[in-house]
């Protein structure tokens, strides 16, 4: 079986396109991507009650890890809490952590002193 090539024409394609572009035609690939307006409500957390107790636990230990929060909270509330949750803990720590060290961020002032060299030229 021998395929022949296909004769292409500039000028022929040229005018199979059509005349929409003059028109503003629209494609799918030219609207614009879908933009939610209204804002999602926050789902509330199984942690919420305990945040206060979870934020007194790190101010008095900050060296203690997600999964060691994790298990106070499994004897503090028992059946309430297992180790499905521990992402959850995980993420709330981390921002626990990141607030003072923001707040250490913007309060240091760097200042710069540039001093003269001598040189004798």
């Amino acid at each position: 079986m021998i395929i022949e090539p296909v004769q292409s024409d500039l000028a022929a394609f040229a005018r199979e396109l059509g005349d929409g572009w003059k028109e503003g035609e629209q494609r799918g690939i030219h609207r614009r991507r879908y933009v939610r307006r209204k804002p999602v409500p926050r789902r509330p957390s199984m942690l919420d009650p305990y945040i206060p107790i979870i934020e007194g636990w790190l101010a008095a230990a900050p060296h203690l890890s997600a999964v060691d929060l994790l298990s106070r909270l499994e004897a503090h509330a028992p059946g309430r809490f297992s180790g499905h949750q521990r992402r959850t803990v995980q993420r709330l720590v981390k921002n626990w952590r990141s607030k003072p060290a923001r707040q250490l961020i913007s309060s240091t002032e760097i200042t710069l002193s540039v001093q003269p060299s001598c040189l004798s030229i």
